[in-house]
């Protein structure tokens, strides 16, 4: 049974979605990381606490960490700010970090299907504060899906996270959500991601593109026969 069986009020008028992980799809490097040494350079964090943040990433990767752990120790430097006190450093993060990392071959791909009016939605474990940005402002995506802040009846951003992260099967659980709030049939959508923990949102689509896949990734895309991409960015 396809996927958007699943889903009553689908609109078939829209164009089936494609769905874009962040980091290591779209971009060269993690957001996250960036967006720290961004924070260091204007003097909101150190060099020590961004050698912490490589160290918990690095014990994530091996399965020694609590991606919980990870998401409340990566937000400190923000709690208690509100998204309009760190319009400024956004800006610089985008304009210095994040945009020279972007792929050319992404920014071509996403105008192009653009044009053709398919809808772009980009799929990350990232926190929203950070995707926010970078898919509204750089992408110019039609949605987005990330890992929610939380924060207080002021606005101002709390080192903590909803539950419902949008890392691994939550990428597939987020977009099912998407998918029916918004009538999407996932029927001849198509998925990009770069890793292992794109499984997920991949196994949704009807095609499957991974980007400059590595290691497990790359013997997993070329075993289950997804396309493989190999994309370039300046940095």
């Amino acid at each position: 049974m396809g996927v958007s069986r699943l889903y009553l009020g689908v609109r078939h008028d829209y164009p089936p979605p494609r769905f874009f992980d962040l980091d290591g799809t779209l971009i060269h490097g993690d957001s996250v990381s960036l967006f720290l040494h961004c924070l260091k350079d204007e003097g909101i964090t150190d060099s020590a606490y961004c050698a912490g943040d490589e160290e918990l990433l690095a014990q994530f990767y091996e399965g020694k960490l609590d991606i919980i752990k990870y998401y409340r120790y990566s937000l400190q430097p923000l709690a208690g700010k509100t998204k309009e006190d760190l319009a400024d450093v956004f800006s610089k993060y985008l304009k210095d970090y994040v945009r020279p990392r972007v792929y050319d071959e992404a920014l071509t791909t996403i105008e192009e299907l653009k044009t053709q009016g398919y809808k772009i939605i980009i799929v990350s474990a990232t926190t929203d504060v950070i995707v926010a940005e970078i898919a509204t402002r750089i992408f110019k995506a039609d949605h987005f899906i990330a890992t929610r802040v939380k924060s207080d009846s002021n606005g101002r951003l709390i080192a903590d996270v909803y539950p419902d992260i949008s890392h691994q099967e939550g990428k597939a659980s987020r977009i099912k959500e998407l998918a029916v709030a918004q009538g999407y049939s996932l029927n001849e959508s198509l998925a990009y991601g770069d890793s292992i923990n794109d499984i997920s949102m991949l196994e949704l689509a009807s095609k499957q593109f991974v980007v400059n896949p590595a290691g497990r990734m790359d013997k997993e895309a070329q075993k289950r026969g997804f396309t493989i991409l190999k994309w370039h960015a300046a940095v």
